[in-house]
């Protein structure tokens, strides 16, 4: 084997590794008992839906700025897809805004304080969609960082979002 495939099978077992190490330190959650996370509707010209995240642990928590900085939120790119109902299972091709970056430390969040993004799904999507359509938000479940400031744990919160009651829905009026 040459040296430089040694050396990438190297590096590539350093940044796994470090990874596992990472994620290992998070305690894995699967339920809302930090974050509460819902779609609510919004049909206004500034979008089609609410992102809606609510601190319901009764405490002070540190959470992912990723996913709290409403300025530099991307849907996309933190797992809001969109579900075409009116064609089963079809899911319009989206793509994440330029990176915008600067994501600093972690957000302090006070308990039940709440962080609601509004999202335009035109801004996302590769092309036109078809506003004579019905749609449902989804959250796929993407990983959101927290970290307790009472018992100091670190949770790593997987999550999903999928409206089965389908009362996050809309159509053609929503699209203002």
């Amino acid at each position: 084997m040459s040296k430089k495939i040694l050396l990438i099978n190297i590096l590539i077992f350093c940044v796994v590794s470090s990874m596992l190490s990472a994620a290992s330190l998070y305690e894995k959650v699967t339920d809302e008992q930090y974050l509460k996370l819902e779609f609510l509707p919004l049909c206004t010209s500034e979008g089609q839906t609410i992102f809606q995240i609510t601190n319901v642990s009764g405490q002070k928590l540190l959470v992912d700025p990723a996913f709290m900085e409403v300025d530099k939120y991307d849907a996309h790119r933190f797992g809001i897809d969109l579900v075409n109902l009116t064609i089963s299972d079809s899911y319009p091709k989206m793509t994440s805004k330029a990176y915008v970056g600067g994501q600093g430390d972690w957000y302090p969040m006070e308990a039940g304080e709440v962080i609601q993004h509004k999202i335009d799904f035109r801004e996302y999507a590769v092309s036109p969609l078809d506003t004579s359509a019905q749609y449902m938000p989804a959250f796929n479940g993407m990983p959101i960082r927290v970290i307790t400031t009472i018992e100091g744990k670190k949770v790593t919160m997987f999550n999903g979002v999928f409206d089965t009651t389908f009362s996050s829905q809309f159509g053609p009026e929503c699209w203002k």
